[in-house]
């Protein structure tokens, strides 16, 4: 119920006291990364928990699974997918050779659920481009994701 509420104030409090301590548990050189880059509030999850990933997951199948997972799980489970996102290697990679610059490491962090798609998409001038892919790609090839 929280994003329902009048704004996102403690949606955001959720956040803050739930995502960065078990990150910094989990993956403390991730945690330090992004508060070497001025990250000390996880904007870039609000989407990722509103939506449950379907706003930045494209494949269908994919959206899905997250769904029948959030359904069935307990009520933070959005939250340990957003840890598990932040955590997938490839993801880890991509964000540990972001620059530490707060607008370049909140443009990576928001486009990182892009990377874990089976259906990945390419800007082809103004038109947008599926390319098909398994869900199991993780190289980032043909993953630029607009």
């Amino acid at each position: 119920r929280d994003p329902m509420r009048h704004d996102f104030h403690q949606l955001t409090a959720s956040l803050r006291l739930f995502l960065f301590p078990l990150l910094q548990t989990l993956d403390p050189e991730i945690y330090d990364h992004l508060m070497d880059a001025g990250v000390e509030e996880p904007f870039f999850a609000l989407s990722w928990i509103l939506t449950w990933f379907s706003h930045e997951v494209r494949d269908t199948e994919s959206s899905k699974r997250l769904f029948d997972a959030f359904l069935c799980g307990h009520a933070t489970m959005p939250f340990y997918a957003s840890i598990a996102m932040l955590n997938h290697p490839f993801n880890r990679r991509i964000i540990l050779n972001t620059y530490p610059e707060f607008s370049e490491m909140h443009q990576a962090l928001t486009s990182l659920p892009n990377n874990c798609c089976g259906v990945q998409w390419k800007t082809t001038g103004d038109q947008y481009g599926m390319n098909a892919g398994s869900g199991d790609d993780f190289s980032g090839a043909g993953s630029s994701c607009a």
